[in-house]
């Protein structure tokens, strides 16, 4: 995964990577979902950008950001 190109794949591994770690290591999920949010920025890839965006606020939602995690998930429509 780490040495996946900048591209579409490497930002569904690194959702796919933040999922897996909601409830062990939040932290960590919420960091890679930022990873996977500015490269889908950079590389204009919208469904990226949207899983993203939902990631984060599933992340802020399990430690009980719920304003937070509210604002990411409007982010997403």
């Amino acid at each position: 995964m780490l040495s996946d190109k900048e591209d579409s794949n490497k930002v569904n591994h690194l959702n796919q990577l933040s999922v897996a770690y909601w409830y062990t290591s939040p932290d960590t999920a919420f960091h890679l979902s930022e990873n996977a949010l500015a490269l889908s920025e950079k590389i204009k890839f919208e469904k990226g950008v949207a899983v993203s965006l939902n990631n984060i606020g599933v992340v802020n939602y399990l430690q009980g950001n719920f304003k937070e995690a509210m604002n990411y998930f409007l982010k997403t429509i």
